[in-house]
């Protein structure tokens, strides 16, 4: 009795068939073709976030530092120190100022030395208006009350007015 109940058990699998391996690595394979749109598309939107920060920041700083050199404009008790204003640059008595130099926003401070304020810059204008609101002071920049000036990076845009704060200095 002992003899046939050994020779009846039946020995234990323990690997994979051909069969079962084989259809394994195809529903891994539909799952992963099903999937990868899905993650390529998570990858193009984080750049696309990615780019479009990078684009705001930039912007932001470039319209901070030009708001705070407008702000703090040189000059006498009645009029600015603006001495070239046009729609893409503006210089000041003390030497500083903004200018646009193909797409790059260039800042110069009172040695003449120029540092690049932001790049790939698509605009940047400037307004220049009376203390009416209304009435533009290219022709005569040192009449300016509120300065307008408009910054746009990789298509983020930001516009501002500032008023210069002219600095009283003591002859």
């Amino acid at each position: 009795m002992l003899a046939s109940r050994s020779n009846s058990v039946r020995p234990r699998r323990t690997a994979f068939t051909l069969l079962e391996t084989t259809i394994s690595v195809v529903i891994i394979a539909v799952i992963a073709a099903a999937c990868l749109p899905v993650v390529n598309g998570m990858a193009d939107n984080a750049l696309a976030a990615q780019r479009t920060r990078d684009a705001a920041e930039g912007a932001a700083f470039a319209m901070e530092r030009a708001i705070r050199l407008i702000r703090d404009c040189p000059g006498g008790p009645t009029s600015t120190g603006i001495t070239i204003a046009t729609a893409s640059q503006v210089q000041f008595s003390d030497g500083r100022g903004l200018r646009l130099d193909g797409t790059d926003l260039l800042l110069r401070d009172t040695a003449g030395a120029e540092a690049v304020l932001a790049r790939d810059v698509t605009v940047f204008e400037l307004t220049f208006v009376a203390g009416d609101g209304v009435t533009s002071t290219l022709a005569t920049p040192a009449q300016t009350d509120r300065i307008g000036v408009r910054v746009a990076v990789n298509g983020f845009e930001l516009r501002c007015a500032a008023f210069p704060r002219v600095r009283m200095v003591s002859p």
